[in-house]
């Protein structure tokens, strides 16, 4: 079991996030963000007037299209109390959970927001993957709103240490031969990582059910500390600050990591670089990277990782708005202030790029996907 100081700081800190929440408070290199100017980071972020004069005395809503007290929450919560150091002018930078139709209603209103730099709203993994599907609610056009930046965290699916020992799991290439399906819990079956699980599960012949109708990672990982789940799976940021605990316990073992999609390829991510990904999972039981299911499943990789956690503003914004945010992304997430309480907090910085990077890999997904990968994606939801 998790230790009671464990547990006890765990509540604090959930406890805290939920306060916040209610009351709208904050807290090849090419592609990485550039370290901002040292003066400009001196001067509070204000080296440039105009914004300077368009920013001042302004408030900046930052929406999570999620509840309170999950992996994009704790991101947008951290980054909005850095970010407002790096926006000249300094305006307030405070977090609203918007919830309901698997992000649908946040990013909307998102969408629908005065186009005058003070809405932003953060994404997860699913919404690009449900805003390319036409998934029912996800009206907006993501392709034509503003990316200022991105967190390029990826996903690690977990199982239970009972379960693993009952199936008699002792190596990926076991998967296979379990004797019972392994319930994996989410919180509904259109999401990207049950449906990842669905095709991955078909292409190796492993039996695993995706479980939906929990309410975040947070309760999924008390379902499977209670044994009413088998595992799930969750960013890898929230992984090493929720899971972690139990697996240094022995109660829960990582499964695989999705890993990054690289050309074509799948390497590990940063922090977890010992891992086995998902690259390493086809290896062990000998199926062939390739074919539709695989096209199907390295562009809900991609998504999973380079476009994991975008920051996004309504299309149309003033030029002097745009500039602001996409430089204060870039100076906040590249201080040495938020590195280090990224690594405190959530125990990886997220390994951020800068707007122009983001906004080319959105644009390279909406040109890659094509009719045949939605095809399979709505297959995988349609098995649960």
């Amino acid at each position: 079991m998790i230790s009671s100081a464990k547990k006890l700081t765990y509540a604090a800190l959930s406890a805290v996030v939920l306060v916040l929440a209610a009351c709208g408070g904050a807290e090849d290199t090419s592609g990485d963000p550039e370290p901002p100017d040292a003066a400009a980071e001196a001067d509070g972020g204000d080296s440039d007037p105009e914004a300077e004069a368009y920013f001042d005395g302004k408030t900046i809503t930052l929406l999570v299209p999620f509840s309170a007290g999950g992996g994009t929450d704790l991101r947008a919560r951290l980054l909005a109390e850095h970010l407002q150091q790096h926006i000249p002018g300094e305006p307030q930078v405070v977090v609203e959970n918007v919830t309901g139709g698997g992000g649908a209603l946040g990013m909307n209103e998102v969408a629908l927001g005065e186009p005058d730099g003070m809405t932003l709203g953060i994404t997860s993994p699913s919404i690009p993957l449900r805003w390319i599907r036409g998934a029912e609610g996800h009206d907006y056009d993501l392709a034509t709103m503003n990316v200022h930046g991105a967190f390029t965290d990826t996903c690690m699916y977990y199982i239970s240490t009972a379960y693993k020992e009952a199936a008699g799991i002792e190596t990926l290439a076991d998967l296979p031969d379990a004797p019972q399906a392994a319930r994996m819990g989410y919180t509904d079956a259109a999401g990207g990582l049950p449906i990842l699980q669905n095709i991955l599960a078909d292409m190796i012949g492993a039996p695993m059910q995706a479980i939906a109708g929990y309410a975040g990672s947070s309760e999924a990982l008390l379902g499977v500390a209670s044994g009413e789940l088998d595992g799930s799976a969750l960013s890898v940021s929230a992984y090493l600050d929720q899971v972690l605990p139990y697996v240094e316990e022995g109660e829960m073992e990582p499964l695989i990591q999705c890993g990054n999609a690289e050309d074509g390829d799948i390497v590990p991510a940063a922090g977890v670089e010992d891992m086995p990904t998902i690259k390493d999972l086809y290896e062990a039981v000998g199926v062939p990277m390739e074919g539709a299911d695989w096209d199907a499943v390295y562009a809900n990789v991609q998504i999973q990782s380079t476009l994991s956690q975008m920051v996004v503003s309504p299309a149309g914004i003033p030029d002097e708005a745009k500039r602001a945010l996409d430089e204060g992304f870039n100076a906040a997430v590249t201080s040495d202030a938020y590195r280090q309480e990224a690594i405190d907090v959530l125990d990886t910085d997220g390994s951020p790029v800068n707007a122009e990077t983001a906004t080319g890999e959105l644009q390279n997904l909406v040109e890659t996907v094509t009719e045949e990968i939605i095809e399979r994606w709505e297959q995988a939801v349609a098995q649960d």
